[in-house]
């Protein structure tokens, strides 16, 4: 029958992670594998590892970082693009032939063009 009076012991995890070496208890969190956070007082945590809550701390303050970065470039896009609109208006925008060229000048500037050529390949 087991003792009921007896208090639970703690598992330390440093052996899972990977590390050797006896344990040495010490109110609840084992000294040898584990640590105190210096910004947490109540969290322990491995010593290889960063504590989790500092962790996901600094990971929210990287993704806020990313997206300011983002929302900036993208506020770059838009007024380059409005600025690009602006310039623009009024103005035809270039058509592509068969070939695929584009072609800026009028129907006009482009028959005479061809009429041109015709003469040419005629002569």
């Amino acid at each position: 029958m087991p003792n009921f009076k007896s208090t639970t012991k703690h598992h330390c995890p440093g052996p899972k992670a990977g590390m050797s070496g006896n344990c040495s208890m010490y109110k609840g969190f084992c000294k040898r594998h584990q640590k105190q956070c210096e910004k947490h007082p109540t969290e322990y945590h491995l010593t290889i590892e960063e504590c989790p809550k500092c962790e996901f701390v600094r990971e929210m303050e990287e993704k806020r970082e990313r997206e300011a970065i983002q929302r900036q470039k993208d506020a770059e896009a838009a007024e380059k693009a409005a600025k690009e609109e602006a310039e623009s208006y009024g103005k035809p925008k270039p058509s592509k032939n068969k070939l695929g060229r584009i072609w800026t000048g009028s129907r006009k500037d482009k028959n005479k063009e061809n009429d041109k050529d015709k003469d040419k390949n005629e002569n």
